[in-house]
């Protein structure tokens, strides 16, 4: 499923396996209704920040294709993607130097991480140098989803919701939170 809310309407189809299809029932139709809430709630805001996703994995970049679940979840955000236009519904395979050319001027840097403490921007700049000249770097405006702490891939699939409402704060800094981030945190020096 590329839709966000097409993959969290998975947890229905689960509520029957389980014997417990009302409440799978509540439970989407509450997630759908939030999804929607802040997805009109950006429409009337207007565009939002540019973003780049996660980092190298050896030569490679794996950036979210422009018809991907998270590549969806930034137009609902607002976000100024530079692969929003991009066909593909998974990761695109790039070279650091691409990633650098199309996006590194991006006002926002959203990462996923793995670690047993919160990652700090020296450390990224550690596992490569380059990083250095991405204009999000340079200014601090670095966030990390720390997938070993949180239950990033254990709960955004069937809570689109609460990931899209970390988007939305961090596209949308002026925007005052209804909650707090949850799975993104801004990355300390």
């Amino acid at each position: 499923e590329t839709s966000p809310l097409a993959r969290a309407e998975w947890m229905r189809f689960y509520g029957l396996l389980f014997g417990v299809s009302e409440k799978a029932d509540r439970l989407f139709h509450q997630v759908n209704s939030c999804y929607t809430a802040y997805k009109q709630q950006c429409e009337k805001i207007g565009p939002g920040r540019s973003v780049i996703m996660d980092k190298i994995a050896g030569t490679v970049w794996y950036m979210p294709g422009g018809k991907s679940t998270i590549g969806q979840m930034l137009k609902d955000a607002g976000a100024s993607y530079p692969w929003a236009d991009d066909e593909q519904s998974g990761s695109l395979s790039l070279p650091f130097k691409a990633v650098l050319e199309r996006a590194g001027e991006a006002d926002v840097w959203m990462l996923r991480y793995d670690g047993d403490k919160p990652m700090k921007l020296q450390q990224l700049l550690a596992e490569q140098e380059g990083y250095s000249q991405f204009e999000a770097y340079q200014t601090g405006e670095v966030y990390g989803c720390n997938v070993m702490t949180s239950l990033f891939y254990e709960e955004a699939p069937f809570r689109p919701d609460r990931l899209l409402s970390d988007f939305i704060q961090i596209m949308h800094p002026g925007i005052k939170p209804a909650t707090p981030l949850k799975y993104y945190q801004k990355l300390n020096p």
